[in-house]
């Protein structure tokens, strides 16, 4: 999704090209400082309070560096990859559609694997709003959705997720304030594998780290990737036999990709169609 941080620049002005470059490099310093401390493994990943911060980023981390120098700093209001700037940046940037939402729909589908219904074509999205638009902060802004008979079947479900993220900007700096006014994160997940109550942003993702929920949505993002598909019903065994033996030899990232490449559906997996004899090979011979 760093391909966004684009978008964020055109939306933001205080958003600088130095930050945007320094934003699309930091997910790899990420994952190799988690390497370095020996802690490339989902807990290192999704829990850790380390980041390397890049001097063109030390304003967005609220901390001071040495000039030409990344450095690597615990940060008590930030845990695992999804505190990034970058990220925190490029999952809100969704140009028309609402930051908040946005975000929490990333959290859901893409960090749990939680599939929402489809949006329904015939709701009006924006006169439910229409009063609520100068409040200060978007729990108040978005209050309607959890009101409105309409809208409040699935935003009881969206919301949580978005309202504890508030506590980073548009850019991924750390805040408790909007319009002068206290965010409050606090909420509640409600899911198999994902269940639990949070204050705070830090506590959110905390429960995301401990959730197995994650975890398993995570083997099967690397799994996707390695079938050149979705996941699908089917695969199912596959994933959890991969969650389970990558756990019992220390949630390394390396291991979990062992684990997939051992498994049927990746060796035995069907050659996609663009890789298949051409049509007119036959012919040609």
């Amino acid at each position: 999704r760093t391909h966004r941080l684009d978008q964020v620049g055109r939306n933001n002005p205080e958003f600088t090209p130095a930050m945007r470059d320094a934003m699309k490099r930091e997910g790899r310093l990420f994952l190799e400082a988690a390497d370095a401390r020996g802690e490339l493994n989902f807990t290192g990943i999704f829990a850790t309070n380390r980041y390397p911060v890049a001097p063109e980023l030390a304003e967005i981390y609220g901390v001071q560096v040495t000039a030409g120098e990344v450095t690597e700093m615990a940060l008590a209001q930030r845990r695992g990859i999804l505190a990034l700037p970058s990220v925190m940046a490029s999952i809100s940037a969704d140009e028309g559609k609402n930051p908040t939402i946005v975000r929490a729909i990333y959290i859901l589908e893409d960090v749990l694997c939680q599939p929402l219904p489809p949006f329904p074509g015939d709701i009006d999205v924006s006169s439910p709003l229409d009063a609520t638009q100068g409040s200060a902060t978007a729990r108040d802004r978005l209050a309607p959705t959890t009101t409105n008979p309409t809208c409040r079947g699935c935003h009881q479900t969206i919301n949580p997720p978005g309202f504890a993220l508030e506590q980073f900007d548009a850019i991924g700096r750390y805040r408790t304030v909007e319009n002068d006014t206290t965010i409050d994160a606090a909420g509640e997940l409600r899911f198999l594998g994902a269940s639990g109550s949070f204050s705070n942003s830090t506590e959110f993702l905390e429960l995301i780290a401990r959730s197995t929920s994650a975890r398993t949505c995570y083997v099967e993002h690397w799994m996707h990737a390695a079938l050149g598909r979705p996941i699908q019903e089917e695969d199912k065994c596959s994933v959890g036999a991969v969650d389970t033996l990558w756990s019992q030899n220390g949630d390394d990232l390396r291991e979990l990709l062992v684990q997939v490449a051992l498994t049927d559906r990746f060796r035995h997996r069907e050659v996609m169609e663009r890789f298949s004899q051409p049509e007119n090979m036959e012919e040609e011979q």
